[in-house]
């Protein structure tokens, strides 16, 4: 992650290194320090390359599909990273996710794609949160059907299936 900070031939120094052990913390991966590419997880590898762009130090990061390689609980870790980096340093970070769960675990802005268009942009700080949500499901419904619903849950809005009703003769 610090090649775009060094010279032609130059090798990573203490303050490259400083900054790899600092990411690696955040993170939360020090126990992979030292174990090879070929060697880890999906998970394992993603959190490497998110450390990687937390060296370089972007500005902006664009990612596609982060989470698909990790577990239920690496996901949500991996997303609340994703959003304390945006939150605690201003960076920006756009997704592209294809569940609407993890969107609406870790979204301030959303923009809904459906048929190579986009279909709706929505930020929740606009308005007032049943606006957001009713536009937010209205939307979700174009792309994932009419049984496509929400309920409140502790930890905040979930996106559910509702059940079929069944018929009887």
């Amino acid at each position: 992650g610090a090649a775009p900070y060094l010279r032609f031939w130059e090798q990573p120094g203490e303050r490259e290194r400083a900054r790899v052990e600092e990411a690696m913390r955040l993170l939360g991966i020090c126990h992979l320090k030292g174990k090879a590419v070929t060697r880890m997880s999906g998970g394992e590898h993603q959190l490497c390359r998110l450390a990687r762009a937390v060296v370089q130090d972007a500005g902006f990061l664009v990612l596609d599909e982060p989470a698909a390689a990790l577990d239920y609980r690496r996901q949500r870790e991996f997303m609340e990273l994703l959003r304390a980096l945006a939150h605690g340093s201003g960076k920006g970070v756009l997704l592209s996710v294809h569940d609407p769960n993890l969107a609406l675990s870790v979204a301030d802005d959303l923009v809904l794609l459906h048929e190579r268009r986009v279909l709706a942009c929505l930020r929740r700080e606009e308005g007032g949160e049943k606006e957001f949500y009713d536009a937010l499901l209205r939307a979700f419904r174009v792309i994932y059907g009419p049984r496509l619903a929400f309920a409140e849950t502790e930890s905040g809005v979930c996106a559910f299936w509702k059940e079929e009703p069944t018929c009887s003769p």
